[in-house]
């Protein structure tokens, strides 16, 4: 891991979010990253991640860089980012996604046809 190379993350989100962000709905999802196990997944919802516990090293597919990722440091991901993720020593680590909760509405043309079917 020592020989990658090495990028550090902000920690904190940015003071330029909208009041309707704000507002909305926030869903977080908790989960532990033992050692010498490796996490992978696609990003499918844009989400910020923070860590506790122990030091996280976080490859993005889309970055030539790593990321290590101090107890206490956040850092936002993209919708349809592949990131892996795995811990910088022998210590879990507990890991949080938070995201707006999508909210799921039919289309327009669902909708009419749904009415349509009424008839």
């Amino acid at each position: 891991m020592d020989q990658a190379s090495q990028q550090s993350a902000c920690s904190g989100l940015s003071s330029d979010q909208t009041s309707e962000s704000a507002r909305s709905p926030r869903i977080t999802i908790h989960f532990s990253v033992a050692p010498m196990e490796t996490v992978e997944w696609r990003v499918r919802v844009a989400s910020e991640l923070q860590v506790n516990g122990a030091r996280i090293w976080l490859t993005r597919a889309s970055s030539e860089y790593d990321y290590w990722l101090q107890p206490g440091d956040s850092l936002r991901l993209k919708r349809g980012e592949r990131i892996w993720l795995s811990v910088d020593g022998d210590m879990s680590a507990d890991v949080s996604l938070t995201s707006r909760y999508a909210w799921f509405r039919p289309s327009m043309s669902r909708w009419f046809g749904l009415l349509a079917s009424l008839r």
